[in-house]
């Protein structure tokens, strides 16, 4: 059982004094009628319900050993409590004590790792050279903007795995989990903008080049854009960004409409 505040204790002398029962104090706050008593009792006998410098259960680990734990932590986000005594053997220190010195020593918690398409050095430095290159496009062009994705959906069960980070590293690299596109699954595509977004759209097997080009000229200019988005034929050109072969910008002229 967790050790009582001061307010707590302050509670049970003072409700006490105020004439109430043990178990009347106990069921207020929670507690035990035995834990009521002993404070009551230490309180008449030493005049104060501070802890004594020394009580309690000694601590099992020591700094060193600690500071070995958050190490492991740091360079493994993805590692366990029973990996770290695997590596770090310590007699009498179970799982929940790991637990308890990773909490302790660092801002992690323990959370369920996320996943995310799996992207190498390369693509990552030319997304944030596209990032940067569009920085300066004011908002209003970006309702001219058509953004597309294709989401898979696995059709089996996937073992999560869980990692230490803090609240706000769900999506860094270090902390998810790279997922591959070779699971059974099926794939949709969908598109949206500034006006609304588009219906979904059943992949036939694998996308390939001539399929994702009738996606677009079939989905994407006449249902998409016409009936869910809203009529774009006053607007020059419409574009649209994917993650098909890397990055590229497909412009589409509505003459034809």
């Amino acid at each position: 059982m967790p050790q009582l505040s001061a307010e707590d204790k302050g509670k049970i002398i003072g409700m006490h004094a105020s004439g109430m029962s043990n178990g009347h104090i106990a069921q207020v706050l929670g507690i035990s009628k035995p834990t009521v008593a002993r404070w009551i009792k230490r309180n008449d006998e030493q005049q104060n319900c501070t802890r004594q410098h020394g009580s309690g259960r000694k601590r099992k680990t020591d700094a060193r050993f600690d500071r070995a734990v958050c190490r492991m932590v740091l360079a493994n986000r993805f590692a366990c409590a029973s990996d770290i005594l695997k590596v770090i053997p310590h007699v009498g220190v179970s799982k929940y004590t790991i637990y308890r010195r990773i909490r302790e020593g660092t801002d992690f918690n323990n959370y369920w790792a996320a996943k995310k398409p799996f992207i190498n050095e390369r693509n990552r430095q030319r997304r944030v050279a596209w990032c940067e290159l569009m920085r300066p496009t004011p908002p209003h062009e970006w309702m001219n903007v058509l953004w597309s994705d294709e989401s898979p959906f696995v059709l089996r069960y996937c073992r999560k795995k869980r990692v230490w980070r803090t609240h706000n590293e769900r999506y860094s690299p270090q902390c998810t989990v790279g997922t591959v596109k070779h699971d059974e699954k099926i794939m949709v595509w969908g598109c949206f903008c500034g006006y609304g977004v588009g219906r979904l759209y059943l992949v036939e097997g694998i996308l390939e080049q001539n399929q994702y080009i009738r996606i677009l000229e079939e989905q994407m200019l006449r249902r998409s854009i016409m009936s869910e988005i809203g009529d774009l034929r006053a607007k020059q050109s419409c574009f649209e960004y994917s993650k098909m072969d890397g990055m590229h910008w497909i412009e589409t002229y509505f003459e034809d409409w």
